[in-house]
């Protein structure tokens, strides 16, 4: 029996996933969803979706890849809560300069930081919002690793 290395609690209670395939549409459905009231505006962290990868051909085992899934996703919430690692590149299609909310998502780099920061953060109610590609084939893992997860599931015709 495999156990936890890594046995920590997930920071948030629910999180939003868009995933799908490359070319179906996940930019503009990320962007929309990421300026709803109540959610976190999109931030790619590819580390998220290598996991499932590794995991998937088999190059580490499930409870690794739980406590590194969880982990990366813990972090991913607190440097947005603290505003760390923004995307400031205007060009860029995933840019915090395309959120309704930026000055919000920018005043945070000079707020607190720590627990109080994550807890502030939390308490507004905002849902994190994740993007992977074509993880889908592993989404038990995500759910095991994130509970509340709602996910967004995008596919296109052949």
């Amino acid at each position: 029996m495999e156990t936890n290395p890594y046995p920590i609690p997930a920071l948030a209670d629910r999180c939003v996933l868009i995933d799908g395939p490359a070319r179906t549409g996940k930019f503009l459905l990320s962007n929309l969803t990421g300026n709803l009231d109540g959610v976190e505006y999109v931030n790619h962290v590819a580390m998220h979706e290598n996991i499932s990868f590794m995991y998937r051909m088999g190059q580490i085992n499930r409870a690794a890849a739980l406590a590194q899934l969880r982990l990366t996703i813990n972090v991913a919430i607190y440097e947005r809560s603290v505003g760390r690692h923004l995307n400031t590149r205007p060009t860029d299609k995933y840019s915090i300069f395309n959120a309704l909310n930026v000055a919000d998502i920018v005043a945070r780099t000079t707020s607190t930081d720590g627990p109080e920061a994550v807890a502030s953060y939390l308490k507004s109610g905002v849902q994190p919002l994740l993007l992977t590609h074509d993880t889908v084939p592993n989404i038990d893992l995500f759910f095991d690793a994130q509970p509340g997860l709602r996910v967004l599931l995008l596919l296109r015709h052949p």
